[in-house]
């Protein structure tokens, strides 16, 4: 372009948060003047496709810019409108008179200096205060991903990674018996940790070789496969973070993760990317409004340039402390199983035509015959749990076929202490994030913590 022409740019609003575009960001930010930019917050490619009636999802962000160096306290017009129209003449109707319109304007040198993510254009003064608390007493995961920065600080590296490049079709159906393997974890949000594999993949890395675990640039090497502990999460649709121990791979960027030997660590990360601090943060400055997609996409850069990890010092190392714990407890009890409740070990038969509960008691059946076995723990539990799995079966008793190993490795987990036990965790992250003084930490002060929290002005917004 000549100086001092303008030029008027219509794109999707990933712009705004897109990594592939941080040098647009910021060339445009740095060489030219940028004059207005206009956010929309409902479709504006309406009236698509061969019968013209199909609109476009896709978010819509229009930017004016002059080919001049901006002045050092220009300031940049946003024009945010927030109105959901069926017509376009509507929007520019609504717009020209000021109707769900809101107008700032924002110094150029702060898109200059925030280009990881402009997405910030959009937001009120509470949500831009909210995340300046949460950058105040937070820093950067370069503590993690750098290892220069972890090796001292937690005696530990940490290996984020996309996957690596191996052929999803050859997944084998069953284990391998002449060699270890990993297993391609299946991501179930009902679990926060790994219940189930879609399938199974040698330790092959002799190149050549037809399942040769072959590297991508990404990649630091194996050292994910061998780290221990992991973090994983789905590229697409992110809704949560899983945790795993089990040797886990996957075909690149279908799932993603952060692995160490630091089993802790790891831990308290769980604890900071399934919080509702970070859910938030998530939520606001990295999802965009009428995007095809079900929910966030949480890449790697995500991850490293958009989220934090609150700072610890001596005052509050009690509370990160406290999480690690509590975490453990509520992937613990993920692991129970009827076993854990009910001793098998005098039973002799191996399948049955029905299981009840009577009281503390439960009941095996096969034909008149009745097995009466103690139930050591919550029996309200034990028999929601056999209900859910063996109650709805519509099938007469004659030809039920409950197995002794299938009763034994049901499993128990009583998601509404998990429920509660979540929440004491997010108080407890919140409380790092916004340092919130506490003087007692403890799952009994469960109710002294959150109120303790709410007195933030952004506790609710949460």
């Amino acid at each position: 372009m000549k100086e001092k022409a303008r030029l008027c740019y219509i794109i999707p609003q990933t712009f705004l948060i897109n990594a592939d575009f941080d040098v647009l960001r910021f060339h445009l930010s740095k060489s030219v003047t940028i004059e207005k930019m206009f956010t929309f917050s409902g479709k504006m490619f309406l009236g698509r496709g061969l019968k013209q009636n199909k609109p476009i999802p896709t978010s819509s962000l229009v930017l004016i810019a002059s080919r001049a160096s901006p002045a050092s306290d220009h300031m940049v017009e946003v024009v945010n409108y927030h109105g959901v129209d069926s017509q376009i003449e509507d929007t520019f109707a609504n717009m020209s008179k000021g109707i769900n319109v809101t107008i700032k304007r924002i110094p150029q040198h702060i898109l200059l200096k925030n280009i990881t993510n402009w997405n910030f254009i959009k937001l009120n003064a509470e949500q831009l205060g909210f995340y300046e608390s949460y950058t105040q007493n937070s820093d950067d995961f370069s503590n993690y991903y750098v290892h220069t920065s972890a090796r001292p600080k937690f005696n530990s590296t940490f290996i984020f990674d996309g996957g690596y490049s191996i052929d999803e079709k050859k997944f084998l159906l069953t284990p391998p018996l002449a060699q270890p393997y990993y297993q391609r974890p299946k991501l179930n949000s009902k679990y926060w940790s790994i219940k189930q594999s879609q399938g199974y993949w040698p330790n092959e890395r002799i190149e050549g070789h037809p399942m040769y675990i072959d590297l991508r640039q990404g990649n630091q090497g194996y050292s994910f496969l061998d780290s221990q502990y992991k973090v994983i999460w789905s590229y697409n649709a992110t809704d949560k973070f899983f945790y795993t121990d089990e040797p886990i791979i996957w075909a690149r960027n279908t799932m993603l993760g952060i692995a160490s030997n630091n089993r802790l660590e790891i831990l308290y990360l769980f604890a900071i990317l399934n919080s509702k601090v970070t859910k938030y943060i998530l939520n606001t400055f990295v999802k965009i409004d009428q995007e095809d997609t079900r929910t966030i996409l949480v890449s790697l850069q995500i991850v490293k340039k958009q989220l934090r990890v609150p700072r610890i010092t001596g005052e509050n190392e009690l509370i990160k402390e406290t999480i690690i714990k509590q975490v453990e407890e509520l992937l613990t009890s993920e692991s129970k199983t009827l076993s854990d409740f009910v001793d098998f070990s005098a039973i002799m038969m191996q399948r049955f035509d029905d299981v009840q509960v009577s009281g503390n008691t439960l009941v095996l059946i096969h034909g008149n015959r009745k097995t009466e076995l103690p139930i050591n723990g919550d029996s309200k539990l034990i028999a929601d749990t056999i209900t859910q799995k063996f109650g709805t079966e519509e099938l007469k008793l004659e030809t039920r076929n409950i197995t002794l190993s299938e009763l034994r490795d049901l499993q128990v987990i009583d998601f509404e202490k998990q429920a509660k036990l979540k929440d004491y965790i997010d108080d407890l992250v919140f409380a790092l994030y916004f340092n919130i003084p506490l003087k007692e930490v403890s799952l009994d002060k469960a109710e002294d913590i959150r109120k303790a929290c709410s007195t933030s002005k952004y506790y609710d917004i949460l």
